[in-house]
């Protein structure tokens, strides 16, 4: 990508590797960083992270919550990426 273009127009999709029950997420407006945890299923062991932030930056939606069932590959969370 050029450096002309405006990195807070920059949102990057989040995607779910792993498949299951949303446990938690991220709060929208939190600050992350690369391999953060975004979204966490449950699992027979416990918990575990199903999205994991690809780049630093704000979350700025969050399409998924509490109880929903997600899949591998689904958009969960947009973060804004920052330099």
């Amino acid at each position: 990508w050029s450096s002309d273009v405006c990195s807070s127009d920059l949102q990057v999709e989040q995607k779910a590797v792993i498949a299951g029950t949303v446990s938690s997420t991220v709060a929208e407006g939190t600050t992350v960083k690369m391999g953060d945890s975004l979204v966490e299923i449950s699992t027979l062991t416990g918990t575990s992270a199903a999205a994991r932030a690809t780049v630093n930056g704000v979350v700025k939606q969050v399409l998924v919550k509490v109880g929903d069932n997600i899949t591998p590959n689904q958009v969960v969370v947009y973060v804004e990426q920052l330099e």
